[in-house]
């Protein structure tokens, strides 16, 4: 099995066709089952397109398992609302067959009506949202340019998380995350939990009130 995060967390990349074909291929040829968590799909940046790895080719479907869900986009999470596409029939049996033996029916109703209601009648709130986050991404781009030159982050194309590179300051993990927690008193996400290659990394959330991320930009520059 192959898992891939598309749009990708935590650095906020937008596959393209070419790129998402490429590994739906090699995953149907070598009998590898593709998981394509696509859960961040609907937030994604000006110039990007998300494209579902299963509208690729019926080949690529019947090897993939989408998995979606609106608690991203529209702060649903604690509903508990989400969704697995299976196209192949055999897999979406085993599936229900194996879901039953737990004693997991599905969701619950307020989440299936929060889920429809968000779908349905959601987009203008998602258009000013979007526009509110590159709003923020420009700003801490910005920040980062005049005040904190070392820190490196990548401009996220998709998502609501920055990956943050310190790598410059030559700190270890945990005097990067000592500096963070007990001097700035911002509580960003370790990057070495996402691998060993994120060890002089951190990611930030910044689906936020500009006044929050304005201060822990100022909190930064006083550490940093």
């Amino acid at each position: 099995m192959m898992i891939i995060s598309s749009p990708h967390n935590p650095v906020g990349k937008v596959f393209t066709a070419e790129e998402l074909t490429k590994m739906g291929e090699l995953c149907a040829d070598n009998n590898v089952m593709l998981i394509s968590d696509e859960i961040h799909q609907d937030i994604v940046f000006k110039g990007y397109e998300h494209i579902c790895t299963s509208s690729l080719s019926d080949k690529i479907a019947q090897n993939t398992i989408t998995c979606v869900a609106p608690s991203k986009t529209f702060n649903l999470a604690g509903l508990g609302f989400s969704a697995l596409i299976i196209p192949d029939e055999d897999k979406r049996k085993k599936f229900q067959k194996y879901m039953d033996t737990k004693g997991i029916h599905g969701s619950n109703l307020l989440g299936i009506t929060a889920g429809e209601a968000a779908y349905k009648y959601g987009k203008p709130w998602l258009n000013e949202l979007l526009a509110y986050l590159e709003g923020n991404i420009d700003y801490m781009e910005n920040f980062f340019k005049e005040h904190l030159p070392k820190i490196k982050m990548n401009r996220p194309q998709a998502t609501y998380l920055a990956w943050l590179d310190f790598r410059e300051y030559g700190y270890t993990q945990k005097e990067l995350i000592d500096k963070m927690v007990k001097e700035a008193k911002l509580g960003l996400n370790d990057g070495s939990t996402f691998g060993a290659g994120g060890e002089g990394f951190m990611r930030i959330n910044f689906a936020c009130p500009r006044s929050t991320i304005e201060e822990a930009m100022k909190r930064m520059k006083k550490t940093f």
